[in-house]
């Protein structure tokens, strides 16, 4: 029987995971113990301390905890990740499509690497891999995106623990800048027609707001080059969506354009939430109920234009932005130096680490 306590004794971490060792080799070069002497940001504290509250006063049980991963696992495609004695197993009884397997191998490579470094406590950890979870249970639950007000406990998502914010061929986006000065004065977008969480049919077309956008493209051409180029959930079979179908451009290019949009697909989206704030452009994001990790910390006019969900405001905000380039300029500054100092691959895996230990210290019994 499983007791959930601190313990930081380093021992090597053996992943019992369909027969495999854990392997994390891509994650070796991070140096985890010297990112940790600096401390955890008062950003993470604020935002686990957040996450975990409803929790912190109640006697949870390990049985109980099993219980609802062997009922509600297949619904919300949860793991079970189990650390005891700094050794990580791994369960994932539900998960069978390639997309979610991934999943499952980056936390995994990830939580070996912590135990491996500097040791991890005890604990049961139910991960969903699912884009994001809008639940209100009363079971402990991991997740990388969440509904503002759910009691679903954040993690740093599997992308950018697989740097995919790395977008650039041969160049490391952590020291590679376009200067301000050489970008286009325009916003570019290039996504999918993935939203709503649903088959598209064309009575969602009024919902979509990625849509919208285009649709302001082909209204505003100088200010916004927005184009379709993956057809999926039900898009491809829409006729009006192809009107907006476009060339796709490659990162570097997109790097050249001053402006660029956070715009949700079904949830948050998460490669384009990493590399877009190491580019140096100014972000406009629409606002919205799903959040990640670090959301909380980003501050509206400090690191990003905040635009309505439905759009109606972004022409007259890009237009500000034309406007005062310099204040514009400091912005996309600001927000690519929030992201040079907390959202790299090793600031990640110290959320990771601080969330698991105050996690640990929760109130489980057997």
């Amino acid at each position: 029987m499983l007791k959930l306590g601190l313990s930081l004794i380093t021992l090597s971490c053996l992943l019992m995971f369909s027969g495999t060792q854990c392997v994390a080799s891509y994650l070796d070069k991070i140096d985890i113990k010297q990112a940790m002497q600096e401390g955890l940001p008062s950003w993470m504290e604020e935002q686990i301390d957040s996450d975990l509250s409803y929790f912190q006063d109640k006697t949870l049980s390990c049985l109980e905890l099993d219980t609802f991963y062997r009922q509600q696992g297949e619904r919300l495609q949860l793991a079970k990740f189990t650390i005891h004695q700094n050794t990580l197993t791994v369960e994932r009884d539900f998960l069978l499509d390639s997309m979610n397997g991934e999943r499952v191998e980056r936390y995994k490579n990830a939580i070996c690497k912590l135990c491996k470094t500097v040791g991890l406590p005890d604990a049961i950890l139910l991960i969903s891999t699912q884009d994001g979870l809008n639940e209100k249970g009363a079971m402990p639950v991991f997740a990388m995106c969440k509904m503002d007000s759910d009691r679903i406990i954040l993690l740093p998502d599997y992308e950018s623990l697989a740097e995919k914010y790395q977008v650039l061929r041969g160049d490391d986006i952590t020291k590679k800048v376009v200067a301000w000065e050489q970008k286009k004065p325009q916003l570019v977008w290039r996504g999918s027609t993935a939203q709503l969480w649903t088959k598209l049919t064309e009575k969602h077309l009024s919902l979509l707001t990625r849509l919208k956008l285009c649709e302001l493209s082909v209204l505003y051409p100088d200010l916004i080059d927005a184009k379709y180029t993956i057809f999926a959930q039900g898009g491809e079979n829409i006729p009006y969506l192809r009107l907006f179908q476009g060339e796709r451009y490659t990162f570097e290019q997109q790097m050249k354009y001053k402006y660029h949009i956070l715009i949700d697909g079904n949830t948050c989206a998460y490669s384009t939430s990493g590399w877009k704030h190491f580019s140096n452009s100014l972000i406009f994001k629409p606002d919205s109920r799903w959040v990640q990790w670090y959301y909380a910390a980003m501050e509206p006019y400090v690191h990003y234009i905040p635009v309505n969900k439905n759009l109606d405001d972004l022409v007259e905000s890009l237009q500000w932005a034309l406007q005062h380039d310099e204040q514009a300029k400091a912005i996309a500054q600001n927000c690519r130096d929030f992201a040079l100092t907390h959202m790299t691959l090793t600031h990640d895996l110290v959320y990771l680490y601080y969330v698991i230990m105050k996690y640990s210290l929760l109130n489980f019994v057997s």
